[in-house]
């Protein structure tokens, strides 16, 4: 009948194994093979759980033989395939492989024998265990103890998969007999000591990194998990966090001399464990939540209350604070090697790490932690690393962890004013630094470097002032700034500095739903968080911007000509205007859009106009006081001083070759000041004075005269010719897509390099 269809043909590995001898290879062979598993074809199964076959295909997954002379691609196939064979949740293959002692034997003996184990092989036999972990514990916790695998495991820690499979084994859920069971047999057979031996120089860096993620990873889960459960128990986790343990880990970091070598690998790793310990001792009302940075979202126990400690227990998971105690009592030695990792001509990482421990310790809110800080403080010489910040200017993650170590120490909520308070004012004199450096004119550096050295002082004056307004220590911390007369004159800096850079919007953070908010609120909001944010910008250097014609924005890029981002200039703003007013008809009425440009440029010119040079002498003290009163920012640096190039620039503009001078054609070649590699012509207005190129601007509409290709100059050095044109298709840029990207008509030319040694870093870190 119509419906009657041919029958359905076999596929290949069903014709595979009606044949009276069956070879495995065929079979891994197949492209049907793990679809039929997970299907359950019976007569697959029968064939893979027959004990030859299981003892051939455990044999392939974890001691494959290895022909060389196949591609690399393929030398590892048949073992993947065999393992996924034996990961695949199937009953009748688990059931087959518990049941066969002679195939649990390859499990027990595969770390024996190291030879052949790498890290691929290494993934196949996690993965096998995890899966037999999950369908029958105590029968493979009875495989793993008799071939001994927790020492067995540490003398292959090198291998990441093998540390993996030891987080598993410990964090899988099981029943909480089995659980306490696994945990007991690690603490027994002494994981957390034969971890700790690895921590040594003498071995290489990714063994510390695999004792590092295991240490971490086991204690975040464990004191996670004790959370949730009624009785708060673990063996485990009471040794890893015990007091011989904790000495023993600070003491590698102790014992160490400098930062160089695996030095560095050792300290990373030991104050990486530390940090995760200290952070995970949650701590309500921490300085962090007080101060709502990254880590507020974490629950810490009740909301902080009005600049006092909200009074609710928490159970800690360190409750005595152990691990706390200790570390502080090593913060001097801590300070002493971040100092000389700094110092050092091979920088590494270390510093980083032995800063992160000290801001953990600052954010305990605990007083008797903060007694030991103070010794360490004062013995470690902290004031060491803020003259540090002004010698390494550019590296802007070691001024943020100094900025969060006098934070989280200003926003510290205790029943008593934290003693590293008064250390800050008095004995490292902050206010003292802020003014030094505050302007600091009397430097000879880049100007970028001066812009961050600013920047990181304006920030930490910034935050003295949030301190005394929402902190909960800001009634002492009112009290002694205003007590010092430094502090008005800083005052009055960094509330012109905000202004100037305050951003033309203010968005509230806090917030998802402004409408819900009260307009007292708002207010508040804008006043504490708009500093903040305006901090995170700093004042940009004086540099002309280069300007494309608004048709090449239409055409090319598919948008209209961005607003002006001008900065002021005099010698480029009074150009500008000029060049605007020759080509604007006299009846020519501004437009709404000319206007509101003309504005935004007006208000950025206030804060750039008296930029000097690092060039110029140095003024008496009795000038500079003057100069800094009328204009906080009058001795700000820049590489030439503007006003001392304004009779240069006008000079050299009035000698540019306009269509006035330029002919018929518009622009001659032999006026152009550069050629293709951007270097100047002889001859040229900018050859002839250099101080040209710093007030060159682009040609600011599409009435510009054609240029052929051959014609084509770098953008942001050129002034082009003002003969006008209605055609704006006469541009050159059409033939960009057709014949060159555009990045390659533009001269790109790399920033020049602040400091060789900020970016040597050792090949361990």
């Amino acid at each position: 009948m119509f419906w009657q269809t041919k029958p359905v043909e076999e596929n290949s590995l069903e014709v595979l194994l009606k044949k009276e001898t069956v070879v495995l290879t065929d079979v891994l062979d197949d492209p049907f093979l793990l679809q039929a598993i997970r299907i359950g074809d019976k007569n697959l199964l029968d064939y893979l759980t027959r004990e030859d076959v299981l003892l051939e295909v455990m044999n392939n997954a974890l001691k494959p033989t290895i022909d060389a002379t196949l591609p690399l691609e393929k030398q590892y196939r048949h073992s993947l395939i065999c393992s996924e064979i034996l990961s695949i949740s199937s009953d009748e293959i688990i059931e087959a492989v518990f049941s066969s002692e002679v195939v649990l034997s390859v499990i027990t003996d595969f770390m024996n024998d190291s030879s052949q184990v790498n890290h691929l092989i290494a993934s196949f036999y996690m993965k096998i265990v995890t899966q037999l972990l999950s369908r029958n514990p105590e029968k493979m916790l009875e495989v793993l103890e008799s071939g001994n695998f927790i020492n067995r495991a540490i003398v292959h820690l090198h291998l990441s998969a093998i540390a993996e499979l030891i987080l598993r084994l410990i964090t899988t859920s099981y029943e909480e007999r089995i659980g306490n069971k696994i945990k007991q047999w690690c603490v027994e057979h002494g994981l957390i000591e034969n971890c700790l031996a690895l921590l040594d120089p003498s071995f290489p860096s990714p063994v510390h990194d695999n004792v590092n993620y295991l240490w971490t990873e086991l204690t975040r889960t464990l004191r996670e998990n004790l959370y949730t459960q009624d009785v708060r128990q673990d063996p485990l986790l009471e040794r890893m966090q015990s007091t011989e343990i904790i000495e023993d880990l600070i003491a590698k970091v102790m014992n160490l001399d400098s930062c160089a070598g695996m030095c560095s690998s050792v300290i990373i790793n030991v104050c990486s464990i530390l940090t995760v310990l200290l952070e995970t001792n949650f701590v309500p009302n921490c300085p962090s939540q007080q101060l709502a940075d990254e880590k507020n979202g974490r629950w810490s126990g009740g909301i902080p209350g009005e600049g006092n400690a909200f009074p609710v227990d928490v159970w800690q998971p360190d409750g005595k604070r152990e691990v706390e105690t200790i570390t502080a009592r090593h913060v001097e030695k801590f300070l002493k090697l971040a100092t000389m990792d700094l110092e050092s001509e091979t920088r590494s990482k270390a510093w980083f790490s032995l800063l992160q421990v000290i801001v953990e310790l600052c954010n305990t809110a605990h007083l008797p932690t903060h007694q030991l800080l103070l010794e360490g403080f004062r013995k470690g010489q902290l004031q060491k690393l803020f003259a540090l910040a002004v010698q390494q200017p550019t590296i802007s993650v070691f001024h943020k962890q100094l900025h969060k170590i006098i934070a989280y120490i200003f926003f510290t909520s205790s029943t008593e004013v934290t003693p590293l308070l008064s250390y800050i004012f008095k004995e490292l004199d902050i206010i003292g630094v802020i003014e030094a450096y505050i302007n600091p004119s009397s430097l000879i550096l880049l100007p970028l470097e001066l812009i961050c050295i600013r920047a990181f002082h304006a920030n930490l004056a910034d935050l003295i002032i949030n301190a005394s307004k929402h902190g909960p220590n800001k009634s002492h911390v009112a009290e002694i700034i205003n007590a010092d007369d430094r502090w008005k004159n800083i005052h009055q800096v960094i509330t012109t500095y905000k202004e100037v850079n305050r951003p033309h919007s203010c968005v509230d953070p806090g917030s998802l739903s402004i409408s819900s908010r009260s307009e007292n609120q708002l207010k508040d909001d804008e006043e504490f968080f708009a500093p903040a944010q305006s901090m995170l910008a700093p004042l940009e250097m004086k540099i002309p911007a280069a300007k494309l014609p608004k048709h090449l924005y239409d055409d090319v890029f598919g948008f209209g000509e961005p607003l002006s981002s001008d900065l002021g200039e005099e010698g480029h703003s009074s150009s500008q205007e000029q060049t605007m007013s020759d080509n604007k008809k006299p009846d020519d009425a501004a437009t709404p859009e000319e206007e509101s440009n003309a504005q935004f440029e007006s208000n950025n010119s206030m804060c750039f106009d008296d930029w000097p040079s690092t060039c110029e002498p140095l003024a008496s003290s009795e000038t500079k006081t003057t100069q800094s009163d009328a204009d906080p920012f009058a001795d700000w640096p820049q590489t030439e001083s503007v006003s001392s190039k304004k009779n240069e620039v006008k000079t050299a503009l009035d000698e540019w070759p306009t269509s006035s001078n330029a002919g018929s054609e518009g622009v001659k070649m032999d006026q152009f000041p550069v050629d293709w590699n951007g270097t100047e012509k002889l001859g040229s207005p900018a050859a002839a004075s250099s101080s040209i190129e710093s007030a060159s601007i682009f040609p600011l509409h599409s009435d510009q005269a054609r240029l052929t290709e051959d014609e084509w100059a770098f953008f942001s050095n050129t002034r082009g010719s003002m003969t006008s044109t209605n055609n704006q298709e006469d541009w050159p840029g059409e033939a960009m897509g057709k014949q060159k990207p555009l990045n390659s008509l533009i001269d790109f030319r790399p920033a020049p390099t602040l400091n060789a040694s900020s970016d040597s870093n050792s090949s361990e870190c």
